[in-house]
């Protein structure tokens, strides 16, 4: 685990990488429903579930157990509740619609 000193603080990061194919998706360079916007909500909310229990359970930290299925559901739900996600789902379907037109 990473961290940055603040004075005495110690403030700790974590970094979440993803799969390059969510870029080709995100502008319509494939077609691959494992990548989309949606799947890419659940995976931001799966390395983040694996997040939150590194701060509090360390131990646990890599487990895929109940408390990790529930913390994931929850992170999942709250995503796909913003704004932000609305809008690029929006985004999204105009760019695969204006990527399929003939020209």
């Amino acid at each position: 685990m990473n961290y940055d000193e603040v004075g005495n603080l110690k403030i700790f990061t974590k970094t979440i990488y993803l799969n390059s194919l969510f870029i080709n998706e995100h502008f319509a360079l494939t077609n691959n429903s494992k990548y989309n916007l949606l799947h890419l909500a659940h995976t931001i909310a799966h390395e983040i579930a694996h997040c939150l229990r590194a701060d509090y359970e360390p131990q646990e930290a890599a487990k895929h157990d109940f408390d990790h299925a529930f913390l994931t559901f929850g992170v999942a739900n709250y995503i796909l509740s913003t704004y932000e996600y609305h809008l690029l789902e929006h985004l999204a379907q105009l760019q695969r619609k204006n990527s399929t037109k003939k020209k």
